[in-house]
């Protein structure tokens, strides 16, 4: 049977990492997924409908990292786009949230163009961008940087969630790289899916409805989101110790003023009997302590029946209207700069150590 939800999504991936994004959304919670690409090989291997590939004619056969062929594949295949669109009724969605991995030239620096073109369609559009991993190198963080600065101050893309591979990296710390990036795709997808699906139905005590959850995505600025599990839920003190915790530690990007939130939107999930067994006082406390840390002008709760958490309260949070994560983009842009000038350092001294100038006259002859 279909979940319900509240919101029905399409996600459209751009480059491969983008694309890998969207199709686990259809793969594991069944969302319309297209895949749009400037390279034919990484296209075919996307696993969507073969009329939800668009491949982007460009003379290169790729993008090859380099953003602005990223953004002129799109600006030079508006027509095919558009007919993409209205062929697959991607106008038609309530919402189309682009996924693209911070870092290559297709998804990168098409993500922008494409959302204005989407918007053109009447689309109201999202992006999913995920940062790049320490080990990666500088052209891929560099073209980060740049996106981010351009999607950021585009009030026009709401919302724009940003994942960190870093922080998953650190939660899978023996996950191996044939598994990393499925692994983190389905955290995200997950996490994504389950405030839609919960926001459509009834709590057991609270509702985080469907319009509660349109107010939370349409907010502009950035969008952070994360789960986890509170165990520990015996007095009001650990409750609320527990849930901030939870909710800090499982944010999929790290460094966000919370403060700076617009909206908030808090889940808990856990079987009926469990919440029999703790007080209103305590729930309520637990929520004013929220409240405390976010500051956000609208907080909404939803406490749903789960019958497999029994001894466990599963967190779902997501804040909505937030400044760029200051500290970690500055961390970013340090770490690009040192390795930069360690590279045009490197340069600037590489030599043959050969003594060429024997062969030479004072006047450069033979």
């Amino acid at each position: 049977m279909e979940e319900r939800k509240s919101i029905l999504f399409s996600f459209m991936g751009l480059g491969y990492g983008g694309s890998r994004i969207a199709a686990t959304f259809l793969k594991e919670h069944n969302y319309p997924a297209y895949a749009v690409n400037t390279a034919k090989v990484d296209l075919g291997k996307i696993p969507v409908p073969k009329s939800h590939k668009l491949f982007l004619k460009n003379p290169f056969g790729g993008a090859g990292r380099d953003i602005r062929a990223g953004e002129k594949a799109i600006l030079n295949n508006t027509d095919a786009i558009r007919d993409f669109i209205r062929l697959n009724e991607i106008q038609k969605s309530e919402y189309v949230i682009q996924c693209a991995g911070g870092g290559g030239g297709t998804g990168t620096g098409g993500a922008l163009p494409m959302a204005k073109i989407l918007i053109d369609e009447g689309v109201n559009v999202g992006i999913i961008m995920t940062l790049p991993l320490e080990s990666e190198d500088i052209e891929t963080k560099r073209n980060c940087l740049m996106a981010i600065k351009e999607i950021y101050e585009s009030r026009d893309i709401r919302p724009f969630i940003i994942v960190d591979n870093n922080k998953i990296s650190t939660r899978y710390p023996n996950i191996s790289i044939a598994d990393f990036w499925a692994r983190a795709n389905k955290d995200i997808t997950l996490t994504f899916h389950m405030l839609n699906r919960y926001s459509s139905e009834k709590g057991l005590i609270y509702s985080l409805d469907s319009a509660d959850y349109r107010k939370i995505i349409t907010t502009p600025g950035c969008l952070v989101m994360g789960e986890t599990t509170v165990k520990d839920f015996q007095s009001k003190a650990k409750l609320a110790e527990g849930l901030r915790e939870s909710i800090s530690k499982g944010l999929y990007a790290s460094d966000f003023n919370l403060s700076s939130s617009d909206k908030v939107g808090i889940i808990l999930r856990g079987s009926p009997l469990l919440f029999k067994k703790i007080a209103e006082k305590d729930i309520t406390y637990a929520f004013k302590h929220i409240k405390e840390v976010a500051r956000a002008k609208s907080i909404y709760w939803g406490i749903y029946a789960d019958h497999a958490y029994k001894d466990r309260i599963r967190v779902h949070s997501i804040f909505s209207g937030l400044e760029l994560p200051i500290r970690r983009i500055q961390a970013l842009i340090d770490e690009t700069k040192s390795e930069i000038e360690f590279y045009e350092e490197k340069r600037s001294v590489k030599s043959t150590g050969l003594d060429f100038d024997f062969f030479f006259d004072v006047d450069g002859k033979k």
